[in-house]
């Protein structure tokens, strides 16, 4: 059995402290959550929610003031204070951003930590902050199903040209990163049943895919 230690709503100063005692207590591991903020007017509604609002119905809310740092400087920065620990993004919105920023972010914290990273992705359910970073909300679900084999390619060295949903021709030479996937719906499932392109299964529920993924 393993034991991970979530630090999703712990202040961020404070994490690296909570970093250095799960490593001396022999914890396995961290799990990081990504937001980029928490929108003022939010019409989205999250999509495990309880309440009639549609806001997040972690404990009894989510907290507008709630700390969001970035998923892989955060990492990084707990990867320098530890020396076993492994750290899990869960999940990661990585469609909420552009495939050269998550290759560049994510390669850059696996070779700080010597290769301690392991890339949560989800598809996200806040539509507002696709809207802030220019990327299209609607598609979030294909471009992620494609970025997966071009994030790969990008990570595995040398010139790289990858023709997809997105296309991108970079030099990169980065440690390898496992991704493991969050996935919801029969279709997708099925669709991944065959498929080599995640280390890891996927469910309706996405805290027993990232459990299961790291058992």
């Amino acid at each position: 059995m393993r034991f991970h230690q979530a630090v999703t709503f712990v202040p961020t100063l404070q994490a690296l402290e909570v970093a250095k005692a799960a490593d001396e207590q022999g914890y396995d591991g961290l799990y990081v959550s990504d937001h980029m903020f928490f929108p003022r007017h939010r019409r989205s509604r999250y999509t495990y929610s309880t309440r009639q609002d549609g806001a997040p119905s972690f404990g009894d809310h989510w907290d507008p003031d709630t700390e969001w740092p970035d998923s892989w400087c955060f990492v990084s920065a707990m990867a320098a204070v530890t020396r076993r620990l492994r750290f899990t993004t869960g999940v990661y919105i990585a469609p909420a951003r552009d495939l050269i920023t998550v290759a560049k972010q994510v390669g850059t914290a696996a070779v700080l930590s010597s290769g301690r990273v392991a890339m949560g992705v989800g598809v996200g359910w806040c539509e507002e902050e696709f809207a802030a970073t220019g990327q299209d909300f609607h598609n979030r679900g294909k471009r992620l199903d494609d970025m997966i084999p071009a994030l790969r390619a990008l990570w595995g060295g040398g010139w790289v040209e990858y023709h997809g949903a997105v296309k991108a021709v970079a030099e990169a030479g980065t440690q390898d990163v496992l991704a493991y996937a969050e996935l919801s719906g029969q279709q997708i499932v099925r669709q991944m049943i065959g498929s080599h392109e995640f280390d890891g299964g996927g469910c309706q529920n996405p805290l027993v895919a990232e459990f299961a993924a790291i058992a």
